[in-house]
């Protein structure tokens, strides 16, 4: 038997406007993946790569724009941010409903 294939969520909103909070609560509900964003950005402490985010320098962050490796990706405070396409097809495969924090 196929397993059903997941839903993809997004929660979008500015900065502060409590999309992490939300994103947090859903994830605790087993039916949910929480998609793990990549980052320019340098880890703050407590932080670890490929649970809070993928960390990457810009040349490869950029290196991967333009092999279209992101769903979606934006520009905030001088990083880049984006959700990559891998682990949204890798989350919708195992019939997880994923939410993405934009």
């Amino acid at each position: 038997m196929q397993s059903k294939r997941g839903n993809l969520f997004v929660v979008s909103g500015p900065s502060g406007a409590g999309k992490g909070t939300i994103c947090k609560e859903v994830a605790h509900d087993e039916h949910f993946g929480l998609s793990v964003s990549a980052t320019t950005r340098l880890p703050r402490e407590g932080e670890i790569h490929g649970t809070h985010y993928y960390f990457l320098d810009r040349a490869d962050f950029e290196a991967r724009i333009g092999r279209n490796e992101f769903v979606e990706y934006n520009e905030y405070c001088g990083n880049l941010y984006g959700t990559l396409r891998s682990e949204v097809e890798r989350l919708l495969s195992e019939g997880k409903k994923i939410v993405v924090c934009a």
